[in-house]
């Protein structure tokens, strides 16, 4: 009898299934064709998946061949209720109008940062975030707000994986980070300086649950000619943190 020692048997079929759901996301549309020749799969195997899928509600036939369906949706708003405080959302939606500027709820899952919500002011400009997307926790501000206030060996953890660079102004150097993460801890904010993308500044702001422990991070991010000066280092950091002291409260005597 074979023993149950060892990391659990990963199953192909359902590998290949997550990397057709993954591009058909990142892509907005494919055929059966494009997605095999970008996936190096047979076209009967990707044909057999996408069929099965798009019975199902989850994939549908557009213009530019198979798309995510509504069913996704249905899925996705699940998960982000069970990770996303009604009164977070609202407050999240008050920094946007209030900044005019794009604010967000960041989590992490596994060492990286999940984009849970973004709201958009009137002047918010639209740069490659989307609900969901998934990022390593040292580009952004909402991101290192998180790894700042992890627990020591699971941010020890994320500090030994690669850093990689985004844009000319990502700090990848380990040593560097770790003494911006005391410096974040000393502020109680986080800046993201064109790191994650040119042109655009963020400043984060840890939100902690009754426990003191990281529930996740609020940021409010714009392009560098409006995010700077004491918008950057005084206005919107005490504008996030006043919300954030407010969260805090309220979720600990809810």
């Amino acid at each position: 009898m074979g023993g149950t020692n060892g990391p659990p048997r990963r199953i192909k079929s359902d590998i290949t299934l997550l990397r057709i759901l993954q591009s058909l996301q990142e892509s907005g549309g494919q055929t059966i064709t494009e997605l095999a020749d970008e996936l190096s799969l047979a076209k009967s195997t990707v044909h057999a998946h996408v069929h099965t899928l798009a019975e199902e509600g989850y994939l549908t036939e557009g213009e530019n061949g198979f798309e995510l369906g509504l069913r996704m949706l249905d899925l996705g708003g699940t998960v982000q209720d069970r990770y996303l405080p009604e009164l977070i959302r609202q407050k999240v939606d008050e920094l946007a109008i209030e900044t005019e500027e794009r604010a967000q709820f960041v989590v992490e899952q596994d060492g990286v940062g999940v984009h849970l919500y973004c709201s958009y002011g009137k002047n918010a400009v639209q740069t490659n975030v989307w609900i969901g997307r998934h990022f390593p926790l040292h580009i952004s501000a909402a991101g290192k707000a998180i790894l700042a206030y992890l627990p020591e060996e699971r941010r020890e953890s994320v500090l030994q994986g690669e850093h990689v660079a985004f844009t000319e102004h990502t700090i990848t150097d380990t040593e560097t980070i770790r003494a911006e993460l005391e410096e974040i801890r000393a502020n109680e904010y986080a800046i993201n300086q064109q790191e994650s993308t040119r042109g655009l500044r963020a400043v984060g702001v840890p939100i902690m649950d009754r426990n003191d422990e990281i529930l996740g991070a609020i940021s409010i991010s714009g392009p560098t000619h409006r995010i700077k000066g004491n918008v950057l280092h005084e206005e919107i950091p005490d504008l996030i943190l006043g919300v954030a002291n407010e969260i805090e409260l309220r979720l600990a005597f809810q």
